[in-house]
């Protein structure tokens, strides 16, 4: 019996991993040029212009770069808005940037964090089966001084999603020919898709929710490696004198129903513990817009001329920070 046992799990492991490994050969993640020898860090800057930058996942990659510079600089010239986000980034990955981030010397650092930052590494208390890419990116992160090339669980299934549904009503009706990516000026990372340009009907954002749901996409963890990170990153800022806000990203209505009430208080009671521990700003959107008609998504503003009103909220925090 002992020995049936000790076979079964065994074979779970191996089909639980090949599992793992067949999605990420077969939906690798998109290679862009983020590492810390990208040419930006390395950019000659006006030497009369102060800089902000806004980091964080996707969620702040869909924000109107160009229009929360024209606010911005609408009453404070001397001041450029850089937007560094990094499509799946999370606070372990965004600490790897961070020395090269502060050497450039920003006036003021705009962070946009949520659930999903906090639901990609292991957790074991959470998990039955260890993920050995996680286990490495862990490691790594404690360990070791250069980063690992890491599966990015949330990128891989929000692609899944767009290649399943591709020739399907949710992603096709209605819609027009789609643009090209595009690179706004001071975006420094990431391109702003095509397919997140359009804004989706209630119907299609239940539909993606269902979908998510049975891959489990909805489970936050707040696990101590990535709030370690998160509170390294501030420190680091501080202990060179950069101002930093924080602010919770804005998810659907759709998304936040499947979270869990505890899931929440969790989230909340960390990020507004971390926000009192540190003395720093902290603005709550997360329920901002969750019932309003500008998601591509559902955890992701489009990026559409419909939806501006996401930058604009961003860009007014930043005037008030630099006019306190």
């Amino acid at each position: 019996m002992k020995y049936k046992i000790i076979f079964f799990v065994v074979l779970s492991f191996s089909i639980s991993i090949s599992v793992m490994l067949l999605i990420y050969i077969s939906f690798p993640e998109q290679v862009n040029d983020t590492g810390q020898n990208h040419e930006f860090y390395f950019k000659k800057f006006d030497q009369k212009k102060e800089r902000i930058f806004l980091i964080g996942s996707s969620h702040i990659g869909m924000l109107n770069t160009t229009l929360v510079n024209e606010i911005v600089s609408k009453n404070h010239p001397s001041i450029e808005v850089y937007n560094l986000a990094i499509g799946g980034d999370n606070p372990i990955n965004r600490l790897q940037h961070m020395e090269r981030t502060i050497a450039l010397k920003p006036k003021l650092i705009v962070y946009g964090i949520s659930f999903r930052d906090f639901q990609l590494d292991s957790g074991d208390e959470h998990f039955p089966l260890p993920d050995p890419k996680k286990i490495i990116k862990i490691i790594n992160y404690n360990f070791l001084s250069e980063p690992l090339n890491t599966f990015n669980p949330e990128l891989n299934t929000l692609r899944i999603i767009r290649d399943h549904f591709k020739d399907s009503e949710i992603f096709t009706k209605n819609r027009p020919p789609p643009p090209k990516a595009i690179w706004l000026k001071n975006n420094v990372f990431m391109p702003i898709p095509d397919y997140q340009t359009d804004i989706r009907t209630t119907e299609q954002l239940k539909e993606q929710a269902e979908f998510l749901t049975q891959s489990g996409f909805f489970k936050y963890y707040s696990t101590t490696t990535q709030v370690k990170a998160l509170r390294d990153i501030i420190s680091s800022l501080q202990k060179n004198n950069i101002n930093i806000i924080l602010y919770t990203t804005p998810l659907n209505q759709y998304y936040l129903n499947k979270i869990s009430e505890n899931d929440k208080e969790d989230f909340n009671l960390m990020i507004n513990g971390i926000a009192l521990e540190f003395n720093i700003p902290l603005y709550d959107f997360t329920y901002k817009y969750s019932d309003d008609m500008i998601w591509t998504d559902v955890s992701h503003v489009s990026y559409n001329k419909n939806t501006m009103i996401y930058s604009e909220d961003i860009a007014q925090i930043i005037v008030d920070k630099i006019e306190q």
